[in-house]
């Protein structure tokens, strides 16, 4: 009888020590603190002497307590004016530090209460001032939670930036040219998309109407002998 008594003991005690590990478990997912991931969002094209905005957008954030990262750039082709933080961290601690000679701009977040949620963290203003492609990477980025606890990151995804010459309203091959990567010769994605336009009606930035039949076929003609 004792024997039995203690195999039915043994049993509970084993029993009850699953079922706490398993709300241990269940109570540390879920207050695990974390970050789905990183991107750059917004404009990816603009004109030389126009405004352009690039947003950095977090997904899957859950009370996280400190963030920190570099925007890369190429100076030679935009340049930082004004960093400005998003609704989703109101209430949260910025640092913002603009370098438009290394084309690098940091930023550090910090808040007691941890941030939570999906959605653009800050918003970057800056100036288109050269004709050509610059990357946007984000490097060095490190994050915790609310208790000083580093995690990582789930993912981290740049973008890139195509800044076009600005041309007068009667220069609209000379638009389409300085699409692609040689502004004097026109490429397959330089045809391709005044073909879409052509198609579609669209109206170029800084055009009033959009490419005409005739201005097409001189692309096409231009391509085609290129």
């Amino acid at each position: 009888m004792k024997n039995k008594y203690r195999r039915g003991i043994g049993m509970v005690n084993k029993y009850m020590l699953t079922t706490i590990m398993l709300l241990i478990t269940m109570t540390s997912y879920a207050s695990a603190s974390g970050l789905s991931a990183i991107s750059i969002g917004g404009d990816t094209q603009g004109t030389v002497g126009d405004f352009s905005t690039i947003y950095l957008n977090i997904e899957g954030a859950d009370t996280v307590g400190s963030l920190q990262l570099d925007i890369m750039y190429n100076p030679k082709i935009i340049k930082a004016n004004v960093v400005t933080a998003e609704s989703i961290s109101q209430g949260s601690i910025y640092a913002f530090n603009i370098d438009n000679t290394a084309g690098k701009v940091t930023i550090g977040m910090a808040s007691t209460e941890g941030v939570t949620g999906s959605g653009p963290l800050v918003k970057i203003n800056y100036s288109v001032i050269k004709a050509g492609n610059s990357v946007l990477d984000i490097t060095g980025a490190s994050a915790t939670d609310i208790s000083s606890k580093s995690f990582t990151i789930g993912s981290i995804t740049g973008s890139s930036f195509h800044a076009i010459a600005k041309t007068s309203s009667g220069d609209i091959l000379t638009y389409y040219r300085g699409l692609g990567q040689n502004p004097n010769a026109v490429e397959t994605g330089d045809l391709l998309k005044a073909a879409d336009d052509w198609r579609d009606n669209i109206i170029p930035q800084g055009f009033s109407v959009s490419v005409a039949t005739n201005q097409l076929l001189a692309l096409a003609d231009e391509w085609r002998n290129s």
